[in-house]
């Protein structure tokens, strides 16, 4: 098992997943809204990201971390 894929296996099960996907949908104010992947509609809130997704756009395929009720946009995942 490489780094990466142990780092996913550390997500508690049962209690909903530690992090999850998704699209940028659109820009409000600079700020991305998504569409969580599983979901139909997009989310209508702005959640924070690290300081190094500095340009968000939309289509972006994202990672979220969930943390203390909320979620964190880690960043672009490379294509």
């Amino acid at each position: 098992m490489s780094n990466f894929e142990g780092l996913f296996a550390l997500a508690p099960t049962g209690q909903g997943d530690s992090f999850q996907l998704a699209t940028v949908t659109a820009l409000l104010e600079g700020a991305p809204l998504v569409q969580f992947d599983g979901e139909t509609t997009a989310s209508q809130k702005q959640y924070k990201r690290l300081a190094s997704y500095t340009s968000p756009a939309v289509n972006d395929r994202v990672l979220l971390l969930r943390l203390s009720g909320t979620y964190i946009i880690l960043g672009k995942i490379a294509s």
